[in-house]
């Protein structure tokens, strides 16, 4: 990266590519309906989360899905005792501790019949609540605080191996 006009650039290439991902922009132009986000960090594949890529692979293409989802592994979420985790959206659901055998149920329920899959669904210990939500579990809600880097044209005078943080307080 040279400069900021080059970073912003890589930002619009790559938007299209996330815009499911974001709540407040129109997805409609999307060339997928779902899209599945799979852990690829460490502790997830140690829990054969590529395995289950490959068992969804197969169970869309038997549905005929294969065109219309969108799967892409991500880098650790962190909640590796919870993995291996997937993501699908534009819906946000959270599924954990997925293996192989669940790309079937996941496929069939969620994306054909556009129900939960409870049994994969977060479970609180302490609540005995179900969470379908990555960001309302304890974990996540319990931080007091996130460090985030952040991109602004308000800091393109500071030098290019400055990182600018900003806390955000929950």
């Amino acid at each position: 990266m040279e400069d900021w006009n080059e970073l912003k650039e890589l930002r619009n290439t790559y938007r299209q590519t996330i815009l499911m991902r974001l709540k407040d922009e129109d997805a409609s132009n999307v060339d997928y309906e779902k899209e599945i986000l799979v852990c690829a960090g460490t502790g997830c594949i140690s829990s054969k989360s590529g395995e289950f890529v490959a068992a969804l692979k197969e169970e869309l293409a038997k549905n005929k899905l294969t065109d219309q989802v969108n799967i892409v592994k991500t880098g650790c979420f962190g909640l590796c005792a919870q993995g291996p985790i997937v993501i699908i959206y534009p819906e946000g659901v959270f599924y954990h501790q997925v293996q192989p055998k669940h790309a079937k149920k996941i496929v069939s329920d969620h994306l054909v019949k556009g129900k939960l899959v409870e049994k994969l669904l977060y479970h609180d210990n302490d609540s005995k609540e179900i969470i379908n939500k990555l960001m309302d579990t304890p974990f996540i809600t319990s931080k007091s605080e996130w460090r985030c880097e952040i991109v602004d044209e308000s800091i393109q005078k500071k030098s290019r191996n400055t990182s600018p943080l900003m806390v955000i307080k929950l």
